[in-house]
């Protein structure tokens, strides 16, 4: 049995029926011989065996007597894989839209919460006689960083689709903890935390206001949290989602930020910016003001460096905070923009870093599980109003592994690795950038009422690829 984290648990507190906190991690396969294929069953056989190696994916949420501290992960006695994966075919032809409508489905439906919480679906019926894994899991379980190392190593000791007798049990004999148990061990963990955890909290906290001078400087022209103006991606909207990804080479990609002289963060915000701009044009939908968009960032240094990095999905389970960059699509030339967009980011993540010791995260250890709800509350009444949200939407850039991966014995290769982010209730768009070895997909997450043809995000992608390619022509070109 073990306490679930502050931040973890707060997007369990958080959940509404239209903003279950679960993500999707979707892995498309070629077939290396196709004169030898692999079956979804083989499939099927190799990823039962990832959910008996891998202890995690058998624990449960397990809530505490009257709230008395956070829920506790425990082992489920019942846990069997056979429960959690499922074998399906997409309907003929089996081609992208029917793969994005798949997915559209499944993330429209809530997860149980007592039960081990995620679930795959193993696919067939793809187009040139591909398979794929949708593995569907609540961020309390795992965050970006944690699945896409997840994911390397399951494909690095290349799971066969045999039995393997030197693997784990399935399940524990262990009962679930009574309600005197877990009210026993919350209070005494509780008071362990106050006395040896939050004198630590209280210590960052006043160490970072020590930047505090600068961290305000830096505030001051620019734009963050409650800041953005009301638009349609800011809607409300039910539970029902829809899903589109785009492809490009990551090479060719990487090479092209150099150009503009940036990184390949910075060309993702300024190519979502043409494409956001664009998508609001044709619905006479632009907002006078600036968007706020937001860009999870680490605040541990990278290696060898002193500055935090844009990476990940998700801020849960990890040292994360949002960095709020501000988006001007009343800007017109795409070079201006971009180079307004890049001192936004750079400005953010500084920010970050200068004030990452006073995150609200950092005391969700401590705060009760009325704390969520209520500012859940309050957001709700701001939207219901159309008041500034806390973001307009969110954007994030995952960098994914540069070798390839094979499963199966070896018999499939992955093709794509692709996901769905979280939408919280006062989001209609999120955006999801992953890479894998020499590709970079863009996911789009959206709510279903509000953006019902995600499709057409990703043609005005396309389109501001082509613009920003077109641009470094004319630059060399005058050169």
């Amino acid at each position: 049995m073990k306490r679930m984290k502050g931040a973890d648990a707060h997007m369990i507190y958080g959940e509404t029926v239209t903003s279950p906190a679960t993500t999707l991690k979707i892995t498309i396969y070629d077939q290396v011989d196709n004169d030898n294929p692999a079956t979804a069953a083989d499939l099927r056989r190799a990823w039962h065996k990832v959910a008996r190696i891998t202890p995690r994916l058998s624990m449960r949420v397990i809530q505490v007597p009257l709230g008395l501290n956070h829920p506790v992960w425990v082992e489920d006695p019942f846990y069997d894989p056979d429960n959690h994966i499922q074998l399906i075919s997409l309907p003929k032809p089996g081609d992208k839209q029917a793969l994005c409508d798949f997915v559209s489905f499944i993330m429209s439906q809530p997860m149980d919460m007592n039960r081990p919480l995620w679930e795959t679906w193993i696919v067939d019926g793809l187009e040139n006689n591909q398979l794929a894994a949708f593995t569907k899991v609540h961020h309390a379980l795992a965050d970006g960083s944690v699945t896409a190392r997840l994911i390397t190593e399951i494909h690095e000791k290349h799971l066969s689709d045999g039995p393997d007798e030197s693997l784990p049990r399935e399940k524990t004999t262990a009962p679930i903890p009574g309600k005197l148990a877990l009210a026993r061990d919350a209070i005494i963990d509780m008071l362990t935390s106050y006395v040896t955890e939050l004198p630590g909290h209280i210590q960052r906290y006043v160490s970072a206001r020590q930047s505090k001078q600068e961290v305000e400087r830096l505030k001051k022209d620019s734009l963050g949290a409650f800041d953005a103006p009301f638009t349609i991606l800011n809607e409300i909207g039910s539970q029902h989602r829809a899903y589109y990804y785009e492809e490009l080479p990551f090479t060719e990609f990487k090479a092209l930020s150099r150009q503009w002289n940036g990184t390949i963060n910075d060309l993702v915000v300024v190519m979502m910016s043409e494409m956001l701009r664009r998508y609001l044009l044709a619905r006479d939908a632009l907002p006078r003001d600036p968007l706020v968009i937001a860009i999870p960032v680490s605040t541990r240094p990278r290696e060898g460096s002193e500055g935090p990095e844009v990476t990940n999905t998700n801020m849960f389970n990890n040292r994360m905070a949002l960095a709020y960059v501000t988006l001007d699509l009343g800007i017109e030339d795409i070079r201006e923009r971009f180079n307004a967009a890049q001192a936004s980011c750079r400005k953010a993540v500084e920010i970050v870093r200068l004030s990452g010791g006073r995150r609200v995260d950092d005391w969700y250890e401590f705060l009760p599980r009325a704390f969520p709800r209520l500012t859940g509350a309050v957001m709700k009444w701001r939207q219901q109003r159309r008041l500034s949200p806390m973001f307009n939407t969110g954007i994030s850039n995952v960098p994914g592994p540069r070798q390839e991966l094979l499963i199966c014995n070896g018999k499939l290769r992955l093709d794509k690795l692709l996901s769905c982010g979280h939408l919280f209730d006062f989001l209609s768009l999120n955006a999801t950038v992953w890479s894998y070895k020499d590709k970079l997909f863009f996911s789009f997450y959206c709510r279903k009422e509000i953006i019902p043809q995600p499709q057409e995000l990703g043609n005005y992608l396309l389109e501001a690829y082509s613009l920003a390619m077109a641009h470094c022509d004319e630059q060399s070109t005058d050169l």
